[in-house]
């Protein structure tokens, strides 16, 4: 995208082949990104090609709770073999597409027998309001490296909306970003 917007001044985009979008870079840039997001509450992953030892099956989204920024996931992982110390990796990125996030679950087992139920909670308190896509990772560690046994690639959207600043600023996300630290302490004197 920082391609598109170096060397363009116009943005159109095509969806099979129709023009849904002719203008402005950053708004074109917005709509195409926005178009490959699809909130859904279940998302079934067997008809996607992988070759990893431990697959993630299904997902469901059990609920992002507005009230204290919980997203709360259903996982089913089917595994081949049994496995010790895997791992979940989470990677969210904005509506444009940047990476904004990681989060890294404690380790877990597999037995390599049957499917198996996982429940994933992140809290997304330093997120902004917006949509999001997050992709989703089973990793184990070898040594100083890590094994990935499956990877989806914008696995999940999601949308968050949250009450704003108390003062009413609206976040302008393309300036200071998707990501909104703790609030910052301030002491007069020295």
């Amino acid at each position: 995208m920082d391609t598109v917007r170096s060397l363009s001044d116009r943005c159109i985009v095509l969806d099979g082949g129709r023009v849904v979008y002719d203008g402005d870079v950053e708004q074109g840039i917005d709509h195409y990104m926005m178009q490959r997001l699809t909130v859904q509450d279940s998302y079934d992953f067997t008809d996607v090609p992988r070759k990893g030892t431990a697959q993630l099956v299904r997902m469901q989204r059990a609920r992002v709770s507005q009230k204290d920024h919980w997203l709360n996931l259903q996982l089913d992982l089917s595994s081949k073999e049994s496995r010790k110390g895997l791992h979940l990796r989470l990677t969210v990125a904005n509506a444009r597409g940047t990476p904004v996030a990681t989060a890294v679950s404690q380790p877990f087992a597999s037995d390599g027998t049957a499917e198996q139920r996982l429940t994933l909670t992140l809290d997304t308190d330093a997120l902004v309001s917006g949509t999001y896509s997050a992709d989703l990772a089973v990793v184990e560690p070898v040594g100083d490296k890590q094994q990935r046994h499956d990877f989806l690639e914008h696995a999940i959207a999601f949308t968050l909306e949250k009450e704003e600043l108390p003062y009413r600023v609206q976040w302008p996300q393309q300036t200071w970003g998707s990501v909104r630290l703790p609030v910052m302490r301030v002491e007069h004197g020295a």
